[in-house]
């Protein structure tokens, strides 16, 4: 007695390759066959290649801003940062004994200078959501004796985590490629937010809101600046970005394998006063 064996169905196949396809573009997305190379979805530095820096959930090369300095910036967005971060540094009206809100710090580039700007009776409020940062910044106010710095840790996606600053004292806000306002979050939330700040900053206060990219799903230049107004920003100016900068740019999510690619838009740089 002979057996014959079913032969597969042409469909059934396609079902088969198409969800092994699918499953393996699972597995390159949580596990990553290029994790650790640059552009490389990452959640600690340890997930990174050495020389690479996890940032913004991806790996970056690494540029060190000084020898001995206590934080990093990706070179590339220290690059096309560096021209916000100056002009900051030579506009913003802020002096000894000034009060600053440094919003989504990270490594503390911006919070560091300025704290050096207000002197050890001035304050920088560095926030972020990220325990890692708080805790190096933590690390570093110590190490490097600067009793202007207050890093807080900031829970929820709009706490901003100035409880103990008083009404009408800040004298300068930054938002340097941190806070992202999203097309379909809660409009009320977003201007309850900028208003919470609004009511911490003094009458002449500045706000510099700044951001290299945008993603596809981000509010744009007008849209933000609207956000800004409607909580009692109202005066708006906008400053140039980076002269030759792209208009547009692509990123490898899964790292440059070429499966999928993102397109993020030239961001923009806002000035803004109650």
């Amino acid at each position: 007695m002979t057996t014959r064996r079913a032969a597969l169905h042409p469909k059934s196949l396609w079902f088969v390759v198409v969800a092994a396809a699918a499953v393996l573009g699972w597995w390159v997305w949580q596990v990553g066959i290029c994790e650790g190379s640059r552009d490389c979805r990452c959640v600690a530095p340890e997930n990174c290649d050495p020389g690479l820096e996890c940032h913004s959930g991806y790996c970056w090369d690494v540029e060190a801003e000084g020898p001995d300095a206590p934080y990093f910036l990706s070179a590339e967005d220290s690059g096309l940062t560096r021209p916000a971060r100056e002009h900051v540094a030579a506009n913003a009206r802020v002096g000894r004994h000034g009060h600053v809100a440094d919003i989504g710090a990270g490594w503390g580039a911006d919070s560091l200078r300025l704290a050096e700007v207000v002197g050890r009776e001035g304050r920088v409020y560095a926030t972020d959501i990220e325990p890692r940062m708080v805790s190096h910044l933590q690390q570093a106010a110590v190490q490097w004796d600067v009793p202007a710095l207050s890093p807080r840790l900031v829970q929820g996606r709009r706490a901003l985590g100035l409880d103990d600053a008083k009404d009408g004292t800040l004298d300068l806000a930054l938002f340097i490629d941190s806070v992202k306002f999203l097309e379909g979050d809660p409009r009320d939330e977003d201007v309850r937010y900028l208003s919470e700040l609004r009511r911490k900053m003094k009458p002449d206060a500045q706000v510099f809101y700044h951001f290299v990219w945008l993603e596809s799903d981000q509010r744009d230049r007008d849209a933000t600046a609207d956000l800004f107004r409607a909580a009692g920003f109202t005066r708006v100016r906008e400053l140039p970005m980076p002269e030759g900068m792209p208009a547009h740019r692509k990123v490898w999510p899964m790292g440059r394998l070429g499966l999928i690619t993102r397109t993020h838009a030239q961001g923009f740089f806002l000035e803004l006063q109650p």
